[in-house]
């Protein structure tokens, strides 16, 4: 089984700037999500004010804390992302931040949105990660991220691209999984891939993204998966099917 997305792409805006607060006690989850991705837009003067800051959410009926994407903001429009395994599902969820230091954000137009999955390996769910960009335009390109065959990588990019709507036009190692509509100078967009080991992945062009920062991870399948023909070689007229070994 691949990992793939269920549920919808949600989106919380005009969130506000203060340090601690709650984005919803009434999120939906998917009765079959075994992951849900959480993505952060916004601004503050202070490095890493968001992605070095905390998110929980609903788990066995308690706030309990994502892990986040490390790294990749400086002083300027960034954000963050954050996951966590076998949420609970149903109505009625919450999910909150707590950001670094007591400071509040620069801007009150920070948007978050909330993305579901399954089919990840819910023990150790990541490879690798990477982060790129933050106080510059596109393109937003990640360092090296640790991955292999079989693996999604699962990208978030939070910017802002002022006063309009903004695009990520075109991904390098990615395709487009959904354009998050802007709220004040919020903006945002998912995307995802299939790399076959250790890559790079970019959000290389965009229209009205100013500053911004991709945020991306690497998600396992759980050992000893099938991976499909398309995923291996190519011999003397026929595939080499194999499992893959974690």
């Amino acid at each position: 089984m691949a990992i793939v997305q269920t549920g919808s792409v949600l989106q919380f805006a005009g969130l506000g700037s203060g340090n601690t607060g709650t984005v919803s006690t009434t999120i939906t989850v998917p009765s079959d999500a075994e992951l849900v991705v959480v993505g952060w837009s916004g601004f503050s003067a202070t490095t890493n004010f968001f992605s070095g800051g905390s998110m929980t959410f609903t788990k066995g009926g308690v706030d309990t804390a994502m892990t986040n994407v490390p790294g990749g903001s400086t002083a300027d429009w960034s954000g963050g992302m954050w996951y966590l395994v076998l949420p609970d599902t149903g109505s009625n969820k919450t999910l909150k931040w707590d950001w670094i230091g007591t400071g509040a954000a620069g801007d009150t137009a920070s948007l978050c949105s909330v993305t579901f999955w399954k089919g990840e390996d819910t023990a150790s769910p990541v490879r690798g990660t990477g982060t790129g960009g933050s106080g510059v335009s596109p393109p937003y390109t990640t360092g090296t991220i640790t991955a292999a065959s079989g693996d999604l990588i699962i990208a978030w990019v939070g910017g802002t691209a002022g006063a309009a709507e903004g695009t990520i036009n075109s991904w390098t190692g990615l395709s487009l999984l959904s354009q998050i509509t802007f709220s004040g100078n919020a903006d945002g967009a998912w995307a995802t891939g299939s790399p076959s080991g250790n890559t790079t992945v970019e959000a290389t062009t965009g229209t009205n993204f100013a500053d911004g920062t991709i945020f991306a991870a690497s998600f396992k399948v759980p050992a000893g998966t099938f991976i499909p023909p398309e995923f291996t070689n190519w011999h003397d007229g026929y595939y080499d099917v194999e499992l893959v070994s974690y």
